[in-house]
């Protein structure tokens, strides 16, 4: 059974539980919390000191705010187990830099939770626009503070305070994230940062970067008080201008006048995309981690190779390999029933086939 610790339990650590008990619908659920007179939640196991943490955990969470996040990952460190960290790592760079350099934490796998890795429009770009002789990229990210909890007061969410992590340069890193991902790093970088709207908070609520590479150009604008959601990458060619759209899962050719991709989606299918199928590689991480090499096998082969030129990819990517694992994978219904449960490990080494006309 897995078991799992959340340090922090609002709206986003919610979103998390459920993704996870879609994939593990057994799955123990701690939650570290930091009051007794906290809200008890269904389902939950609550514990309100370190000391309380079982030693058997699969691994945690840590889904509080910005500025707690150094503290938290110093303190799961002596546990030694996995970590799942939600957006940003830090709210600066120097505690950043102090989490990156402990040489606890180099011995710990953690993960970022930079989800929009996972959207299908990315993971699309992902395998083309190297193919693609683009000029300029403008990533656009922009929607309403209030509207993102609307049952409470925005000024009380961390967002709203800088001293707590809040801002739209920490809150919306997923532009700088996936652009990253997508085409590196730059040679230069520019950013502006500013507090524009009436919102009366003192986070900055606009964000404006320029990144410099070699004869291209790429813009990111981000901002808390667009009252209608938005979300696009423009991508400007010599011969086209393309519009992600990464709310309506779309990409469109303004030279064409046509969709190149879509996707039509639920809002299960999102939260699939953007939750489950994140939670579901850090579960496989996870576990790969907890076995050791097949002996029997590396004896039937000249030599196991960690790492490779060019390392072996399921057809089409991570992205179709967690979808094919999710709409393949069905846990028994029987077993389910008597309420039994387990861990199936999967491991395999890749070997070289046989030259063509070879016997």
């Amino acid at each position: 059974m897995i078991r799992v610790l959340f340090i922090g339990l609002g709206s986003i650590a919610k979103r998390h539980i459920i993704a996870l008990k879609s994939i593990e619908a057994d799955a123990e659920i701690f939650a570290l919390r930091s009051s007794l007179e906290s809200n008890h939640v269904d389902g939950i196991n609550s514990i309100y000191d370190i000391s309380e943490i079982p030693n058997d955990l699969t691994f945690a969470v840590i889904s509080n705010p910005t500025f707690l996040h150094k503290e938290s990952i110093l303190k799961m460190l002596s546990f030694n187990i996995p970590l799942l960290i939600e957006k940003p790592l830090a709210n600066s760079l120097k505690d950043a830099q102090f989490i990156n350099d402990n040489d606890k934490t180099s011995n710990i796998i953690s993960l970022i939770s930079c989800n929009l890795r996972f959207h299908p429009c990315i993971q699309y770009l992902k395998q083309h626009l190297s193919k693609i002789d683009w000029i300029e990229i403008n990533a656009s990210c922009g929607s309403y503070l209030p509207d993102w909890t609307p049952s409470y007061d925005y000024k009380e969410n961390y967002s709203a305070h800088r001293e707590q992590g809040g801002g739209v340069d920490l809150d919306l890193i997923h532009e700088l994230d996936y652009l990253f991902y997508l085409i590196g790093g730059p040679n230069e970088i520019h950013s502006h940062k500013k507090n524009l709207s009436s919102l009366g908070i003192n986070s900055p609520d606009y964000a404006h970067y320029l990144l410099e590479y070699d004869q291209r150009i790429v813009t990111v604008a981000l901002n808390y008080y667009r009252k209608t959601p938005k979300r696009t990458i423009e991508i400007i060619t010599n011969n086209d201008v393309l519009i992600v759209d990464l709310l309506k899962y779309s990409i469109f050719s303004e030279t064409e006048g046509k969709m190149i991709y879509s996707e039509k989606t639920s809002k299960w299918g999102r939260t699939r995309y953007l939750l489950v199928i994140p939670l579901a590689v850090t579960i496989a991480l996870m576990a790969a981690c907890t076995e050791t090499p097949a002996e029997a096998v590396q004896e039937e082969v000249e030599q196991v190779y960690k790492e490779a030129d060019v390392m072996p990819e399921f057809p089409g990517g991570m992205e179709e390999m967690m979808q094919y694992m999710i709409q393949s994978i069905k846990y028994p219904k029987e077993l389910q029933e008597s309420g039994v449960s387990g861990k199936v490990f999967v491991q395999f080494i890749s070997i070289r086939l046989p030259d063509p006309g070879s016997e």
